[in-house]
C-alpha cells in the first residue's frame, strides 16, 4: 500500500516537472522592442552631386540619417526601413532607381539594400554587403549613418512630410519612425 502511494506522488511530480520544463520552450525566445535598442536622427537633405556625397547619386535626392544610438546586441540583418509619406502611405522611386545604404565614418558600405526600380515602396527589406568583413550580424552602432537615395524624380526631398520607418525582425520587435525635415 505504501509503495503505491510513494509510486503515485513519483509519478505526480515527474508530470509536474515535465509541464513545468516543456511549457517554457513552448514559450519561445521573448523580443523586445526595437524602441528600446534603436533612436535615429538627425537627419539632413541633399541633392546628390560629386562635391556631397558618393552615397547619392548625381540628380538624386537623398537624406542622411544619423544613428543617434543603438543596443550592441542589434544587427543589421535584423532591420528593414521603408520610406512614407504624410499620409503614411508608401514612397514610391519616381524616376531612376532608390535604395538604402548604411555607412560607417571611414565611409565603408557597411549594408547596402537591393536598388528599388521605378513605381516600386522604396524600402529595404533584406541587405548586401558589399565590404569585406560586414555581415547580416554586424551591429548597427552609433558611428554609422544610414543614406536614403529617392532617385531622380525628387531632387529636392526636404519639406515633403516624408517619414523613415525601422522595422525590427529579430531580437527586437515593432518599429519607429523619423519625420523627415
Amino acid at each position: 500500500m505504501i509503495a503505491t502511494i510513494l509510486l503515485v506522488a513519483i509519478v505526480v511530480v515527474l508530470a509536474a516537472f515535465l509541464y513545468v520544463l516543456v511549457g517554457g520552450f513552448a514559450k519561445g525566445p521573448s523580443s523586445a522592442p526595437l524602441g528600446s535598442a534603436l533612436a535615429l536622427g538627425p537627419a539632413t537633405s541633399t541633392s546628390g552631386t560629386a562635391a556631397t556625397s558618393p552615397f547619392c547619386k548625381a540628380g538624386h535626392g537623398c537624406y542622411s540619417v544619423s544613428v543617434a544610438s543603438a543596443a550592441s546586441s542589434l544587427a543589421i540583418g535584423d532591420l528593414q526601413f521603408a520610406l512614407k509619406t504624410s499620409a503614411g502611405t508608401s514612397q514610391l522611386v519616381l524616376k531612376g532607381s532608390g535604395m538604402f545604404s548604411i555607412v560607417d565614418t571611414s565611409g565603408k558600405i557597411v549594408a547596402e539594400s537591393p536598388s528599388v526600380a521605378k513605381g516600386q515602396p522604396l524600402a529595404a527589406t533584406s541587405w548586401t554587403f558589399p565590404t569585406k568583413g560586414f555581415t547580416s550580424s554586424t551591429p548597427l552602432t552609433s558611428l554609422m549613418t544610414i543614406w536614403v537615395e529617392f532617385g531622380t524624380g525628387i531632387t529636392s526631398p526636404a519639406g515633403n512630410g516624408f517619414v523613415l520607418t525601422a522595422y525590427g525582425t529579430g531580437a527586437f520587435q515593432g518599429s519607429i519612425t523619423l519625420a523627415l525635415p
